[in-house]
């Protein structure tokens, strides 16, 4: 059966009567992930709630008509830049999904102060910086929207852009820091700041947990993924764990040779327990190594892992899997009736209009920056304006 671990909070819309809100520094895994309780045997740790109810303090002048762009008398369009080409980027696109469930939600019980959202514009960047910055010009520039609700890209380059410009942006906060934190207007799913080492408390807690005596550390040269490990591993050593091998260099994108090499230098170096940071792709390629150079029995705790589809594809590779996760499970509400409105809503608004994404955690991190962005327009009120 799935056991959980740790604390559990609640999840769902912010509406006034939701779960706890935190402040903007969070420790959270940086990859993506999902599931439910068809995983047995994959173990998760629940982190804090997501909810954050952030919003700018900007006074601004009462305006008697309508001044902001993107918004009518009947809706507030806005837009989302999200990256779906490469290895690294197929977790990206169920964000917006989980936007456009939130959306069709609030407009089925009549929208926001008389307003419709609508999501006009998704444009990919196509996991480019360039490209990046482009898509969030284009939004704002040509197709003059509101805001930008669900970013979901593997290098948000377009968030100085964004931020100088005072365009509300809400989306999948997966680093770095310096994308989020300095820049007011912009609202991080799990908050403007990821507190890398605080996180490490957890991991080991779950390390002293599973007996480890030795652990390895894996994680893909980039900064989403390198930043999170590379800290975490730090804070690790600090709390007495023996980090006896580290790579935080693998390849995001030809990851293969570079896991099945780490397997190898793990194993000579006695290895009993691994944190990876990377993607759930090349967290499989790792489990597949693990077994056949007969680790199985090594524990594993992936940041990325959530995910039942992966689960019914690779039930052997994934018996046993630790995954971190900082929101209520989605089985809580089956475990526990009644227990977690938030995340029944949740559940509920996604088999309706998003039925093949319903269990996707990347489309919850949608569904939380949407119930942000409604949160502050009805903290507005009618005289809306992008600086308010």
């Amino acid at each position: 059966m799935t056991s959980i671990i740790g604390r559990q909070a609640e999840c769902g819309p912010v509406n006034g009567s939701g779960g706890p809100s935190r402040g903007d520094k969070s420790a959270h895994g940086q990859g993506t992930g999902r599931y439910r309780a068809a995983m047995a045997g994959v173990v998760l740790l629940a982190g804090v709630s997501l909810l954050a109810a952030a919003c700018s303090t900007t006074t601004s002048a009462i305006s008697s008509g309508v001044t902001a762009p993107g918004v009518t008398s009947k809706k507030i369009v806005v837009g989302a830049i999200m990256s779906n080409i490469g290895s690294i980027t197929a977790d990206f696109p169920p964000v917006v999904k989980g936007v456009d469930a939130y959306f069709h939600m609030v407009n089925a019980s009549g929208g926001v102060d008389g307003r419709k959202l609508d999501l006009a514009y998704v444009v990919n960047d196509n996991a480019s910086p360039s490209n990046d910055i482009a898509a969030a010009r284009t939004l704002v520039e040509q197709d003059h929207v509101f805001a930008v609700v669900g970013e979901a890209t593997a290098f948000f380059s377009g968030a100085k852009y964004l931020g100088e410009n005072g365009i509300p942006t809400f989306g999948y906060d997966i680093g770095p820091n310096s994308a989020w934190e300095n820049q007011p207007s912009l609202f991080g799913s799990e908050g403007s700041y990821n507190d890398y080492p605080d996180g490490a408390a957890e991991y080991a807690y779950w390390f002293k947990q599973v007996k480890g005596r030795s652990l390895g550390v894996l994680a893909y040269g980039v900064s989403q993924s390198y930043d999170a490990c590379d800290q975490s591993a730090a804070a690790m050593r600090a709390d007495g764990i023996h980090v006896a091998y580290i790579n935080n260099t693998i390849n995001p994108v030809l990851y293969g040779s570079d896991i099945a090499l780490a397997v190898e230098r793990m194993k000579a170096a006695g290895v009993n327990a691994v944190l990876s940071c990377m993607d759930v792709g090349g967290n499989i390629d790792l489990s597949r190594d693990l077994h056949d150079s007969g680790l199985s029995g090594v524990k594993q705790l992936w940041l990325n892992g959530y995910d039942e589809s992966y689960v019914q594809k690779y039930p052997t590779l994934m018996n046993g899997i630790y995954a971190m996760i900082q929101h209520v499970p989605f089985e809580a509400t089956t475990l526990y009736p009644g227990v977690y409105p938030g995340m029944a809503a949740y559940l509920a608004a996604m088999k309706k209009y998003e039925p093949a994404y319903a269990l996707d955690e990347t489309a919850f991190d949608g569904w939380v920056s949407a119930s942000l962005f409604v949160k502050g327009l009805k903290m507005v009120g009618r005289d809306l304006t992008r600086a308010k």
